[in-house]
C-alpha cells in the first residue's frame, strides 16, 4: 500500500457572479466561482493494487467553508461538503457549484478524503476496515490562516491522519520451505474520534486482533511483508504471526508506534521455536523514531492464558513436559508482579497473618495436618480455581527441576528485576522479583523472588515449601503458610504417550483407540480417538505382565455365564480393538484368555507380550483383581 500527500489550489475564477438577486452583502461582479487545481506531492494514497503515485480518475474529496471563527465550523457554512470528482482531463468537477460568498471577508477551508458529509467536525466517529483500506485512509486539508476571493489561489495541504504498519517476515533454515502463515495481527484499537480542525485523532474503545494484509509483494531481503493501515494511538506491544494454529508473539518492550502521517516498519525473524525481531523503524510520511531491537518467544495458549513450552524434565525418574505461564496470577504482563496469596488460599486480602489465614492458626489446622494431604487439592490451589483446565500451581519437585535443569540469568525486563529462565530448547519465561506480603506490608519487593509451591512442609505444616531467589542465588526454602507469595502457573503434561512408558503417575489415566495414554476420556475424544480403558496397575510381575493393567471402561455385557464368558471376552475385543506398536490390542491368540480363578497365569505366555505392554482382552484373575483395587485404591 501506497500513501499520498497532497496540496490542493482552490482557485478564484475570473468571471464573478452574483449569488442571488437579493444577497446584498457584495456586488454582482464580486463573487466568482472556486475551483480546485490538484498537485500530487511525493507520498501517496493507499490504493488496493499499490502502484497508484497520485490522486486518479473517480476520486473524491469534499471541499467545506465557512467565514467568521476560523477554529469552529458554523451549522451555516459558504461550501457544505461539496464533492469534487477528478476527471480523465485531471480538472475536479463540483457535483454543485462552489461560490466566494463576499470578495472583502476571510473564508476558511476544510479539504477530507475520501470524500464524507460531516456533521461532527471536532469529535467524528472512524473506524478502521482492514478489509477496506481505500476507504479508510483519511486525508485532511485545511486553511485556517483566511482567503480572500481577490487573492488568487487558496493552497490546501492534505496530511495523513491515519499511521501504518509494515511486517516483513523471514524464515530461518529451520524451515523446509516458507510456510503457510495464516494471518498476521496486532493488538491494537481500531475506533477513533477525528477532530477535524486540528487533524488530532483520539482512539477509542477496546485493543483487539487488528488483522495486517498481507502484501502483494515481499520487501527486499524477506520472503512475506504485511502492510495496513493503523489507528494513531498509544500501548501497542504486541504483533502475532499465525502459522500451523500455533502462535509467534512479538512482546515489545516499549510501545511500537503509531503515530499519524507516520509508518513502522518491523522485520521478524521466524524460527521453529521462536520468532527474533530482526529491525524496527519508523519513516517517512514524516521522520520518526526507531525502536530498539528485542524479541519474542513461541506462546500458545490454555484457557485463554499464555504459556511457553519449557521441554522435558526428568522429576524423580519419570519425565514430564514443562509448560509454565508468562505471567503471575494477577498480572498482565511478565514483569508485573501480580497479586499474592497464602498457601492454599484463593483471594487476595489486605493482611497476612496467622489471624487471617483461613485454615488454622499456625498451631492447629483445619486442613493439610501433615497427616491428610501434603499437596494443594484443586479447590484450594489458587491457579486451579481461577485460570481453570489444567493449570496448577507448581509442585516442590517441579520448581526444583526449574531451578537445577534450567539456566537462570539476574536481569531486568522493562525496568523490573527478575530472573530469566532459560530451557534447553531456547525458550524462557522472566520471573519478577515481586517480594512477598507478611502483615499489611509488602517486603524485598525488586530484590526477592518468592513464588508459592503446592507441597507443604510435612515435618512442620504450618510452612510450605516455595521457590526463592535474589541476584546471587536461587534456592528452595520454607515460609509460613500465611505469608503472601506469588503465583506463576503451570502444567505438565505427559499425555499423549506411548502405552510402553506408562509410570505409576498414570494410574487413573486412560489407554485411548489409538494405543495410547491420555490425562482422561474427554482428552482422549479431543485427540480423535476414544477411551477403550483406564490404567489400574503398573509395575512388573514375573510371568503375568511385565508394564500394566488396563480395565475396560464399560462391561461385556449382562449376566454372562461362566461357560459363555470367553466368547463374550471376544466379541467384546472385536468392538474395542487398540493398536500398541502396530499391533492390534484385542482377545489374545494363544490361548490364554481364559483365566481360572482358583489357579491364575494357567495359560499365561510371552508371547503374548511386546515391548513390555500385555496384548490381548481376557478376563480378570483373582490376582488381577487385587492389583486393580490395590493401584486405582491408593489414589486420592
Amino acid at each position: 500500500m501506497i500513501m499520498k500527500k497532497n496540496n490542493i489550489y482552490l482557485a478564484a475564477a475570473a468571471a464573478l457572479l452574483a449569488l442571488t438577486a437579493c444577497n446584498k452583502e457584495f456586488a454582482p461582479e464580486a463573487a466568482g466561482d472556486i475551483t480546485i487545481d490538484a498537485s500530487i506531492g511525493a507520498m501517496t494514497k493507499v490504493s488496493y493494487d499499490g502502484a497508484s503515485t497520485s490522486f486518479t480518475a473517480g476520486d473524491e474529496i469534499s471541499v467545506y467553508s465557512w467565514m467568521g471563527d476560523a477554529t469552529a465550523v458554523p451549522d451555516t457554512r459558504v461550501v457544505d461538503g461539496v464533492r469534487n470528482t477528478l476527471g480523465t482531463d485531471g480538472k475536479w468537477t463540483p457535483a454543485t457549484q462552489m461560490r466566494w460568498k463576499t470578495v472583502t471577508d476571510a473564508h476558511y477551508f476544510l479539504g477530507v478524503y475520501p470524500a464524507k458529509d460531516i456533521t461532527d467536525f471536532t469529535a467524528d466517529a472512524y473506524t478502521l476496515d482492514p478489509a477496506a483500506y481505500t476507504a479508510s485512509d483519511l486525508l485532511i486539508a485545511t486553511n485556517l490562516t483566511g482567503v480572500k476571493a481577490p487573492e488568487g489561489a487558496v493552497s490546501l495541504n492534505f496530511d495523513h491522519a491515519m499511521a501504518k504498519l509494515d511486517v516483513n517476515l523471514k524464515f530461518r533454515s529451520q524451515w523446509d520451505a516458507t510456510p503457510t502463515v495464516s494471518s498476521v495481527t496486532v493488538t491494537a484499537k481500531k475506533t477513533a474520534t477525528v477532530n477535524y480542525l486540528t487533524k488530532a485523532v483520539t482512539a477509542t474503545g477496546d485493543a483487539s486482533a487488528v488483522d495486517i494484509p498481507a502484501a502483494a509483494t515481499a520487501a527486499t531481503g524477506y520472503a512475506l511483508s504485511y502492510s495496513g493501515l493503523q489507528v494513531p494511538q498509544t500501548g501497542v506491544t504486541t504483533v502475532t504471526v499465525t502459522i500451523d494454529s500455533k502462535e509467534y508473539v512479538y512482546e515489545s518492550t516499549t510501545d511500537i508506534p503509531l503515530e499519524s502521517g507516520k509508518y513502522t516498519t518491523l522485520g521478524l525473524i521466524v524460527g521453529k521455536d521462536k520468532l527474533e525481531l530482526g529491525s524496527i523503524s519508523v519513516t517517512d510520511w514524516e521522520a520518526g523514531t526507531t525502536l530498539p531491537d528485542g524479541d519474542a518467544m513461541l506462546t500458545f495458549k490454555h484457557n485463554g492464558h499464555e504459556y511457553v513450552d519449557m521441554g522435558e524434565v526428568n522429576i524423580n525418574g519419570v519425565t514430564k513436559h514443562l509448560f509454565w505461564a508468562t505471567c503471575n496470577v494477577g498480572a498482565d504482563y511478565p514483569w508485573d508482579y501480580g497479586d499474592y496469596y497464602a498457601w492454599g488460599e484463593t483471594a487476595t486480602k489486605s493482611e497476612y497473618s496467622w489471624d487471617t489465614y483461613s485454615m488454622g492458626d499456625g498451631t492447629a489446622f483445619s486442613k493439610y495436618t501433615g497427616s491428610d494431604y501434603t499437596t494443594l487439592q484443586s479447590e484450594d490451589d489458587v491457579a486451579s480455581k481461577l485460570w481453570g483446565g489444567s493449570w496448577r500451581i507448581p509442585t516442590d519437585e517441579e520448581w526444583q527441576a526449574l531451578r537445577e535443569q534450567f539456566t537462570w540469568l539476574w536481569t531486568t525486563q522493562n525496568e523490573v528485576n527478575g530472573r530469566l529462565v532459560t530451557a534447553a530448547n531456547g525458550n524462557s519465561i522472566f520471573l519478577p522479583a515481586a517480594g512477598g506480603r507478611d502483615g499489611t506490608s509488602l517486603f524485598s519487593a525488586g530484590s526477592v523472588g518468592y513464588y508459592c509451591s503446592s507441597s507443604l512442609y510435612e515435618v512442620y505444616p504450618h510452612y510450605s515449601w516455595s521457590a526463592e531467589f535474589s541476584s546471587g542465588s536461587v534456592y528452595r526454602y520454607y515460609l509460613s503458610r500465611y505469608c503472601g507469595r506469588s503465583v506463576r502457573p503451570v502444567f505438565c503434561e505427559r499425555y499423549p504417550l506411548a502405552a510402553a512408558d506408562v509410570a505409576t503417575i498414570d494410574i487413573g489415566r486412560v489407554l485411548a483407540a489409538d494405543g495410547k495414554v491420555y490425562a482422561d476420556a474427554a482428552q482422549a475424544s479431543a485427540a480423535g480417538t476414544e477411551a477403550r480403558a483406564v490404567i489400574a496397575y503398573v509395575g512388573s510381575v514375573p510371568n503375568y505382565f511385565d508394564k500394566f493393567l488396563a480395565i475396560a471402561m464399560e462391561d461385556t455385557g449382562d449376566s454372562v455365564p461362566w461357560a459363555g464368558a470367553p466368547t463374550a471376552v471376544g466379541t467384546f475385543a472385536g468392538s474395542h480393538a487398540i493398536t500398541i506398536g502396530g499391533t492390534p490390542y484385542n482377545i489374545n491368540a494363544i490361548g490364554d484368555t481364559f483365566y481360572d480363578e482358583v489357579t491364575p497365569n494357567v495359560n499365561t505366555s510371552s508371547a503374548t507380550r511386546t515391548a513390555g505392554v500385555v496384548k490381548g482382552w481376557r478376563i480378570p484373575s483373582v490376582t488381577d483383581w487385587r492389583y486393580i483395587f490395590d493401584g486405582l485404591g491408593r489414589q486420592k
